[in-house]
């Protein structure tokens, strides 16, 4: 391996501040996390053009949610450690039971703490990211050549389990995160005042 792997799972921190789930990137890897509870899974893959270096990772998170305690796919332990409110982690790898003899590796990433990503419904696939409590991003439509796409934008509610705002310049929107953070439940409209024209379904891809 010419570098570490990661990754993380989505969900609702029963703990403190330092959530987990985000897109981080140092300079060989991107590595994405996905938190739930305690436990973190995840996936990395290389930034090389035309590199296959990638895989899987988990493990568990310490109860102040500070340290993070696990393994990658090629059966190595991983530590990390993440301060309160900062996007900056670093840590060790290594191969077998030495956490330290594959190197060492600092990252920098956001937390997305959960609509950050890439999401499919029956007839669109969502791309979204959040900025503090904006969400923008762009939709493209399944199956359609050639492939129509807009704009997406809205807000989160306080509790940032609802997003609000609208598609395609001129359509509305009202998402709902499921506890999970995988999934949403939607309705929409065509007009930025009403959501009548149906519901909407989306899961995570990535």
């Amino acid at each position: 391996m010419s570098g570490f792997v990661l990754g993380s799972e989505n969900g609702t921190s029963s703990f403190g501040q330092a959530n987990w789930t985000g897109i981080w990137d140092s300079e060989l890897f991107q590595y994405q996390f996905i938190q739930n509870g305690n436990n973190i899974i995840g996936i990395f893959r290389s930034n090389l053009p035309g590199s296959a270096d990638a895989g899987w990772i988990n493990g568990i998170v310490s109860e102040d949610e500070k340290t993070f305690t696990g393994f990658w796919s090629q059966v190595g332990p991983v530590l990390l450690t993440k301060e309160n409110d900062t996007n900056f982690l670093s840590g060790s790898w290594g191969y077998y039971t030495n956490a330290t003899n594959g190197g060492t590796f600092t990252f920098t990433g956001e937390d997305t703490d959960g609509w950050s990503g890439t999401w499919i419904s029956d007839s669109h696939i969502f791309h979204l990211t959040r900025n503090d409590s904006r969400v923008s991003g762009t939709f493209e439509v399944i199956g359609k050549i050639p492939n129509p796409n807009g704009p997406v934008k809205g807000t989160l509610n306080d509790d940032e389990t609802r997003f609000l705002g609208t598609w395609n310049e001129t359509g509305a929107i009202l998402f709902t995160l499921s506890e999970d953070l995988n999934s949403f439940n939607g309705s929409y409209g065509y007009n930025p005042e009403h959501l009548d024209a149906g519901n909407w379904y989306g899961f995570r891809v990535e």
